[in-house]
């Protein structure tokens, strides 16, 4: 059984400690991915202050509060760290009951999936941070977090086209297919 007042206690003393990195990435994306999954979990015996203050954290990874990533050209906000910004802003959406703002993320989301400078390329490989092949590291963490988003969205309002989707199986199938040796993954090609 889970002990609640201990989880409650943990998560009051996150919210009192005000806990920010000095790398933005932790603050914006790797925690607010790492704890909304406890949210969900434990929603139904969290206290409202909690919750409140823990949907207070995660909306620093919104897109709501950082509108301009959609549209910059910031090579750290493009391809996988895009993806993972989306899904913390779908997840402060729902929390939050914002339509539009899930809505807004999974638009985002698709049309990263239509290749650019970084991110998927036309031939199915994946760059990041500049020009650079990172198929496995970066590509591996779009990929599963594409595949989860899409397989909770599957013939809803907000399902990807069937052209968006053609390009996450290229993806896989043609970009990522290359750096499979045996029964694992070869990074020397990444």
């Amino acid at each position: 059984e889970l002990d609640k007042e201990l989880i409650i206690g943990h998560l009051k003393d996150f919210i009192a400690g005000g806990y920010v990195s000095t790398n933005w990435w932790h603050n914006d994306i790797g925690l607010p991915l790492t704890i909304t999954p406890t949210m969900f979990l434990c929603e139904d015996f969290l206290p409202k202050e909690i919750m409140q203050g823990l949907i207070k954290y995660i909306g620093n990874g919104s897109l709501r509060i950082h509108p301009e990533i959609v549209n910059e050209k910031n090579e750290y906000h493009r391809g996988a760290n895009l993806i993972h910004y989306c899904t913390v802003s779908i997840r402060h959406g729902i929390f939050t009951g914002d339509y539009d703002e899930v809505k807004s993320a999974i638009t985002a989301m698709e049309e990263e999936t239509y290749g650019s400078r970084l991110g998927l390329q036309s031939d199915g490989s994946f760059f990041q941070h500049g020009r650079r092949l990172y198929s496995l590291g970066y590509g591996l963490g779009y990929l599963k977090e594409l595949i989860n988003i899409l397989h909770q969205i599957k013939n809803s309002a907000f399902d990807f086209s069937y052209e968006a989707k053609e390009n996450i199986v290229k993806h896989t199938l043609d970009g990522i297919r290359h750096m499979v040796g045996g029964t694992g993954f070869d990074y020397t090609p990444s």
